[in-house]
C-alpha cells in the first residue's frame, strides 16, 4: 500500500530515525521495493531499453555487500492484485505511460523494466538468498515474518512505520550499503566487523513524541490515505469541526517542515488522535463523521485499519524461507489450493507473473509497460498471440468444458472482492465470459483502455492446447512443437543455433512477422549483433571501468569520434563532439529514426517476455533465455545509428569490423551468420525484405584488412594523433610495432604514411599486400 506524505513526515523530524550498525543478524526486506530502489540506484538511460548486464552486477554488487557483513536477507515478493487497490493501481498506471512517453523526450524518470525482477531473482539464486512470493501484497506477510524471526524489516513503504514490528523498521534511503566500515569490538580479542550504517524506526519514540497510543497508528495511516481510502475520502474528515477545532494553534516562530500547508492535514490527525486513550472510541467517532457522507466508506475505514493489524498471526513462509529441507516445499496455500503444485511453485519462486493468478481468477490481466513512442499503438499488440495462447492455457481445467476460475476456492471472493470492486469480478466469474478483460495504451494516447481478449483454445497445425494439469504429461518435444506453432514457425529450421538461442532467434522471427510498423534491417542486425557480442563475451565492458560501454570504446572506427557524434551526427546531419559519457538522448527526440528504434526496441522486449511466460509454463522446452546476454540498450542504440548512415556496402565492411573486435571472432561470425539465415528464410514474405550479406564467417577467414589506424588501436599500440600532420608528411608508422619513424631493422613488417593513418585510409597498392597464416594474399576493403 502506501501512506501518502509519511516518509516525508518521518524523515523532518529526524530524532524519530535511530543510527544503527547493521552486521550479524537477519532482515526482512520487501522483494519489490528492493527491486525498485537498486533499479533507480542504477541511474541509467531507459530510452532504448535496460542495459541488464550492469543491472545484474548492481544486484551481485548488493548482495554480495550483506553476505560480508553477514546480513542474512528473507525476500517476500508481492502477489495478485487485490480489487480494493484497482482503481488505484489504474491511475498509478496511466502515470506511468506519461513518465515513460517523457523518457523518449529525454525527460529523467524513474521506470523500471519488465525483466528487472527476473534478473534480480537469478543473482538471489546464485547467492542462495531465500526469497518468495506472496498471494496477495507482501507488506503485512512481511511485518509477521519480521517479528517471527525478531529482525528488522528494510523497505520504501509508509505502510511500515504502521505495523508494529518490534525491531523496528530500515527506510532504504539510509540504507548505506555502498560505504560500508569496520567497527571494533570491545573484547579482548578486539575483532573487527564489517557493517552497514543505516537508521531504524522504531514506533515508540514515535507515540511518545507525539503523544498518542500504538493501537491508534492504523487509524491514522488510513485517515491520511492509503491504497483503500483516496484522499476525496479524508477531505471531508478534515474539515469537520471536531478536528479543526481539536487543533493546537502554534507560536510563531515554530514552523517546521512538518507543518507547512501541506502538512497541515496530519497536524490536524496528530492533535485530534492524542485525545484518545483507546482505539475503539477513536474508530467511532470517525464513523460518526462519515454517517452523512459516502455510502460504505465508514466500512472501508474498518477493513484497511485490519490490515495493518498483526495481533498474534503467524507467518506461514517462516519454515519456509529458513528451513533449507523445506526449502522446496510449498507453504500452505489459501486461494491458490486449487491450482497445480508445480504452477504454484514457479509463482511462488518469481518465474511467473502474479497478474496470471488475476488471469485464472478474475479473468481480468495488465500489459506491462515499456517506453515507446506514445503516437504508436502499444508495443503490446505485437506479442497480443502469445498472451491469447498463454490465457487458454491458464483457464482450461481439469475436465473438458470447464473453467478454472469457475470452481476454484470460494474463499478467494473473500479477498478478491473484499472491497467495493467485489459484487461486479464475482457476476463476471460466474458468466463464464469467454474473454480476458486486458487493460493496455491503444492507440495514441496515455489512456488506458479495457479490451476483451479472447483466448486461444485450439491451434489449427497443434490441436486443442493443453490445461495446467496435462502440461507435465507432455514430451519435451510435444512442448517444443506447441511453443513453436505458437511462435508460428518450423522447428527445423533452428537446428543450426546453439541451443540457448534458439528461443530468441524465434521470437525474432515472430517479431519480425508481427511488429507495427515493420522492423527495418538496421534494428534487425543491430539485435543481432547484441546477441553474439552477449553470447562471445562474458560483459559489455571494457576491463573494469564503472561506466557503460560507449562504442568509442569498443570499436575504433575512423569516421566516429565517440558515441555522442555518431548520434548527433547521424540525427541531425551536424558533427558530433568528444565525450565520455552517456549520450544525451535529449537532442534526439525530433527524429523520426530515433523513435522508430524506441518502438522496435519496445515490441521486441515485450515479445521476448511473453516468450519466456509461455516457455516457463510449457516446463523450460527449450532452455530459459537470459536476457543480460540478449539485450544491452546501450549497445543495440549506438550499432543502429551507426549502420543506418552507411550504405550496403559500408554496413557489410562495418560488421566485418565489430565482429572482428569480438573475442573469437570466427565462433562470433559462424553465429551471426546462422541466426541472419534462419531470419531471412523465415521472414521472406515480410516486408521489407532482408538484404543478402554474404558469410561473415568466410569473410573473416580470408584474412580481412582494416585501416592502419584501427589496427593499431585495437592491438593497443600508443599512437600520437596526427591531425595536425599533413598530406606531404613523409614520416612513417612501423606496421609492426605501431611507433612513429620506427627504422629497426628487426622491423620487416610495411610502412605506411602517417598522414595516411590520420586520414583513415585502409593499407593499399602503395604497400607491399599482407599475407594470411597460409600465405595467401589478402584482399582489401576501404571503409
Amino acid at each position: 500500500m502506501g501512506v501518502p506524505g509519511l516518509t516525508t513526515f518521518i524523515e523532518a523530524h529526524s530524532e524519530l530515525l535511530v543510527p544503527l550498525k547493521l552486521q550479524n543478524r537477519s532482515v526482512v526486506i520487501n522483494g519489490n521495493g528492493l527491486v525498485h530502489w537498486l533499479f533507480y540506484y542504477h541511474k541509467q538511460n531507459f530510452t532504448f531499453g535496460v542495459n541488464y548486464k550492469d543491472f545484474e552486477e548492481l544486484c551481485a554488487k548488493f548482495l554480495q555487500t550483506l553476505q560480508v557483513c553477514k546480513i542474512r536477507a528473507y525476500i517476500l515478493f508481492d502477489g495478485a492484485l487485490e480489487d480494493g487497490k484497482f482503481q488505484k493501481f489504474m491511475k498509478h498506471n496511466e502515470k506511468r505511460i506519461q513518465a515513460y512517453s517523457s523518457v523518449v523526450r529525454g525527460s529523467k524518470c524513474q521506470l523500471l523494466s519488465g525483466f528487472a525482477y527476473a534478473v534480480f531473482t537469478n543473482v538471489a539464486r546464485k547467492f542462495r538468498v531465500p526469497f518468495c512470493c506472496c498471494d496477495f501484497e507482501a507488506d503485512r506477510e512481511v511485518a509477521l515474518l519480521a517479528n517471527a524471526l525478531d529482525c528488522s524489516v528494510v523497505g520504501d513503504d509508509g505502510d511500515f512505520f504502521i505495523f508494529d514490528i518490534k525491531a523496528g523498521y530500515i527506510p532504504w534511503n539510509t540504507f548505506k550499503w555502498k560505504h560500508i566500515l569496520k567497527t571494533v569490538s570491545t573484547e579482548v580479542t578486539a575483532k573487527q566487523y564489517i557493517h552497514v550504517r543505516c537508521k531504524v524506526f522504531y514506533q515508540q519514540r514515535f507515540c511518545e513524541k507525539f503523544a498518542i497510543g500504538k493501537p491508534l497508528l492504523p487509524l491514522m495511516a488510513c485517515l491520511l490515505g492509503n491504497d483503500l481510502i483516496s484522499d476525496q475520502h479524508t477531505a471531508h474528515f478534515y474539515r469537520h469541526p471536531t478536528v479543526t477545532q481539536s487543533s493546537q494553534p502554534r507560536l510563531r516562530g515554530q514552523e517546521n517542515a512538518a507543518c507547512r500547508p501541506k502538512k497541515a492535514n496530519q497536524k490536524k490527525l496528530l492533535d485530534w488522535l492524542s485525545s484518545y486513550q483507546s482505539s475503539d472510541a477513536a474508530l467511532r467517532d470517525v464513523m460518526k463523521i462519515f454517517e452523512s457522507g459516502e455510502e460504505n466508506i465508514g466500512k472501508k475505514i474498518q477493513f484497511a485499519v485490519q490490515t495493518y493489524l498483526l495481533d498474534d498471526a503467524e507467518s506461514k513462509f517462516k519454515n519456509y524461507l529458513t528451513d533449507i529441507e523445506a526449502f522446496n516445499k510449498l507453504p500452505k496455500l489459501s486461494i491458490l489450493g486449487s491450482l497445480p503444485e508445480w504452477f504454484v511453485h514457479l509463482f511462488r519462486m518469481g518465474d511467473l507473473q502474479p497478474k496470471f493468478i488475476n488471469v485464472i481468477f478474475q479473468r481480468r490481466y495488465w500489459t506491462h509497460l515499456f517506453v515507446e513512442d506514445k503516437r504508436k499503438p502499444s508495443c503490446n499488440r505485437s506479442s497480443l498471440h502469445i498472451r491469447q495462447a498463454i490465457f487458454g492455457m491458464l483457464l482450461k481445467n481439469r475436465e473438458v468444458g470447464t473453467e478454472t476460475g469457475d470452481d476454484a476456492d470460494a474463499s478467494k471472493s473473500e479477498i478478491f472482492g473484499s472491497v467495493s470492486d467485489r459484487q461486479s469480478n464475482i457476476d463476471y466469474v460466474n458468466a463464464k465470459k469467454k474473454f480476458v478483460i486486458e487493460y493496455d495504451r491503444l492507440d495514441a494516447g496515455c489512456k488506458l483502455t479495457r479490451t476483451d481478449i479472447v483466448p486461444v483454445e485450439e491451434l489449427e497445425s497443434y490441436g486443442p492446447l493443453p490445461n495446467l494439469w496435462h502440461i507435465p504429461e507432455l514430451s519435451c518435444e510435444n512442448r517444443r512443437a506447441l511453443l513453436t506453432q505458437v511462435l508460428g514457425f518450423n522447428l527445423t529450421s533452428i537446428a543450426s543455433i546453439p541451443s540457448e538461442y534458439q528461443l530468441p532467434v524465434a521470437v525474432i522471427v515472430y517479431w519480425m512477422q508481427n511488429a507495427d510498423p515493420k522492423v527495418s534491417t538496421h534494428q534487425l542486425m543491430a539485435i543481432l549483433l547484441c546477441i553474439v557480442r552477449g553470447h562471445t563475451c562474458d560483459n559489455f565492458r571494457k576491463d573494469d571501468d564503472t561506466k557503460v560501454l560507449t562504442r568509442a570504446k569498443i570499436f575504433e572506427v575512423p569516421s566516429c569520434a565517440s558515441i555522442d557524434g555518431s548520434f548527433q551526427k547521424g540525427l541531425t546531419g551536424g558533427d558530433g563532439q568528444n565525450s565520455e559519457s552517456q549520450t544525451d538522448f535529449r537532442n534526439l527526440n525530433t527524429s523520426e529514426r530515433h523513435l522508430s528504434l524506441v518502438q522496435a526496441c519496445a515490441q521486441w522486449q515485450s515479445c521476448m517476455q511473453y516468450a519466456t511466460y509461455l516457455n516457463t509454463i510449457l516446463q523450460d522446452p527449450f532452455p530459459k533465455p537470459d536476457i543480460t546476454k540478449l539485450y544491452h540498450g546501450t549497445e543495440i542504440s549506438t550499432t543502429y545509428y551507426e549502420l543506418i548512415d552507411f550504405e550496403l556496402p559500408k554496413q557489410i565492411d562495418w560488421i566485418c569490423r565489430y565482429l572482428q573486435m569480438i573475442p573469437k571472432s570466427k565462433n562470433a561470425a559462424e553465429m551471426f551468420d546462422h541466426m541472419y539465415e534462419v531470419v531471412t528464410v523465415c521472414c521472406k514474405e515480410v516486408e521489407p525484405q532482408l538484404p543478402d550479406l554474404g558469410r561473415f564467417s568466410e569473410i573473416l577467414q580470408e584474412g580481412y584488412v582494416e585501416s592502419a589506424a584501427n589496427v593499431f588501436k585495437r592491438k593497443g599500440y600508443s599512437i600520437p594523433t596526427y591531425d595536425h600532420i599533413d598530406e606531404t608528411d613523409e614520416r612513417v608508422i612501423c606496421f609492426n610495432c605501431g611507433e612513429l619513424d620506427h627504422k629497426s631493422p628487426a622491423c620487416s613488417r610495411p610502412k605506411i604514411s602517417a598522414a595516411c593513418v590520420g586520414n583513415g585510409v585502409t593499407i593499399q597498392n602503395s604497400v607491399p599486400q599482407l599475407k594470411n597464416s597460409t600465405g595467401t594474399v589478402t584482399s582489401t576493403r576501404s571503409p
